[in-house]
């Protein structure tokens, strides 16, 4: 812009140059005023200043056409602006209305979440108070338990001597039991040795049963290899009376080193059919010792059954002993829980039992009455011995629901806490979010702020346009006005030429000065 000014401020002081230099050469003190009075403009000049005349108005029209097709586009791209904007703000609006609802629906859900945490605080403290009702109620309980614990310890104490002489008892039948034991597993490990031993005489049957067929395998190719002698000794015969027939002058020797042949060959025959025998003998022997194998092995076999026998006899018997220790053992654990249950009636019953062990001698009836009593304790023993056992139940089933609720309410608060966790987890992501959205809202703003700088400064740009216009107008103005005062001058003078040529290059300079101006324009524009 500065460049455009400082050229149209140059254009004009040129002008007024021109003007003060035409007015001074054509003044009435100059030389050539004389000559401008008295001379005239031809037609031929005069032409050429109406061609460029209409030259430079044709120019000024396209400058103007161009100025409005400038003024055109700047009003389509602040339409554009305008749209922009508008859609900008449809956008932000629509994108904090987004960001409202979200809110509101977070804000319903922690408000939601509140209240379910509330009603939770309310019900663990409603929970709180009727467990504490019930551990009183359980204490009271438990007392009453304790107390009842305590007599049937006193009546257990009371109860130790009978159980220790059924302890004596019990340890002479686990004697008994002991004893067999270690007769079964003496027997135990004499089949196992016997099974070794079994083993054992298998394994070697086994191996004389192989050295068998290595033997065989011996003497079948011993037998092979004498057969092959025996055909070589019938072709080395038939080949003998051949060459008998044929050299009759080597007859003597040819039969001496044949019969010497032939008899090395027998001795081989004779120590092969030794060893034949030897092996034949090899082979009786390890079947007789085979046969004592089997004698053996029969007879193991039948140690074996026998032994089998007596160890299932014995097991037998080692499974009545120990049914018969099971039972003993049933009988002792239900003497002794009747005896942790009697105290009061077995003290009573032991006086009467000691007072008929008194008497055994002198009455017999007493006696029996004696055994009925004792049935009849038995059965008290055991209907005490079942109201026993349901208190038993009764203690563990209120330990057992004891723990469940402690658990339940370990369980509720564990429950809660991971609530009151993801409700902060919600609220920290909740937060995040609404961060993001500041940060997204801000970056928008700031996007907005720039379209609003970018919008301004074209708005700018066009003012100055059309200022610069407005100013090209006024100066193309004042051009054609000073070409007619020219005109109209250069009319009564002479030098009209020097005139017309300096006018001209005048307007040349304006010419290049408007064109410098719109490329400048353009420039910005883009």
């Amino acid at each position: 812009m500065r460049t455009n000014q400082g050229s149209s401020s140059d254009f004009f002081n040129r002008q007024n140059q021109t003007k003060r230099d035409n007015i001074d050469l054509f003044g009435p003190n100059s030389p050539n005023a004389q000559k401008e009075q008295t001379g005239y403009v031809t037609r031929e000049k005069y032409n050429k200043l109406k061609d460029l005349n209409s030259k430079l108005k044709a120019a000024l029209r396209d400058y103007m056409q161009e100025g409005k097709d400038q003024e055109k586009i700047l009003q389509l791209k602040e339409e554009i602006i305008q749209k922009y904007e508008r859609e900008q703000l449809n956008q932000q609006n629509k994108g904090n209305e987004d960001l409202k609802s979200q809110l509101n629906q977070l804000k319903i859900k922690i408000q939601k979440k509140k209240t379910k945490i509330r009603l939770l605080k309310d019900q663990s403290k409603i929970f709180d108070v009727k467990m504490d009702e019930q551990k009183g109620q359980f204490q009271m309980e438990l007392d009453r338990v304790q107390r009842l614990y305590d007599a049937l310890i006193t009546e257990i104490k009371d109860q130790e001597k009978r159980y220790k002489q059924l302890k004596d008892e019990n340890i002479i039948i686990k004697q008994s039991i002991v004893s067999k034991d270690e007769q079964f597993r003496y027997l135990e490990i004499e089949i196992k040795e016997d099974k070794q031993t079994i083993q054992i005489l298998e394994s070697k049957i086994k191996e004389h049963f192989e050295e068998n067929k290595i033997l065989q395998l011996n003497i079948d190719n011993l037998i092979i290899k004498n057969e092959d002698l025996e055909k070589l000794i019938k072709i080395n015969e038939t080949h003998h009376q051949q060459d008998l027939n044929k050299l009759q002058s080597d007859k003597v020797t040819y039969q001496q080193e044949l019969n010497t042949q032939i008899n090395k060959k027998k001795e081989k025959i004779k120590n092969m059919n030794n060893q034949i025998q030897q092996l034949e003998n090899l082979i009786n022997q390890k079947q007789q010792q085979e046969f004592t194998f089997n004698n053996l092995i029969q007879e193991k076999q039948k140690e074996y059954i026998i032994l089998q026998g007596q160890l299932d006899d014995q097991k037998n018997k080692t499974d009545q002993a120990i049914k018969e220790a099971n039972c003993y053992i049933q009988d002792i654990k239900q003497l002794k829980s009747e005896l942790e249950q009697l105290k009061s009636l077995i003290k009573i019953h032991e006086d009467k039992l000691a007072q008929y062990d008194q008497q055994y001698q002198l009455d017999q009836e007493e006696k029996a009455q004696i055994l009925q009593d004792l049935e009849q304790l038995n059965q008290d023993n055991k209907r005490l011995q079942q109201l026993l056992y349901e208190s038993d139940n009764d203690i563990s089933y209120l330990n057992q629901q004891h723990l469940e609720k402690q658990l339940q309410m370990e369980q509720q608060i564990e429950y809660l806490q991971n609530q009151l966790n993801l409700q902060q987890d919600h609220l920290n992501e909740s937060k995040i979010f609404i961060q993001e959205m500041q940060k997204k809202q801000v970056a928008n703003e700031e996007q907005i702020e720039i379209y609003k700088n970018k919008y301004l400064k074209s708005k700018q740009n066009q003012k100055t346009l059309q200022n610069e216009q407005r100013y090209l107008e006024d100066k193309m103005k004042m051009i054609e006005n000073e070409r007619i005062q020219d005109e109209r001058e250069a009319i009564k003078t002479k030098d009209y030429i020097i005139q017309q040529k300096q006018v001209q290059q005048s307007k040349i300079k304006v010419l290049d000065d408007i064109q410098n101006m719109i490329k400048q324009h353009k420039r910005t524009n883009n």
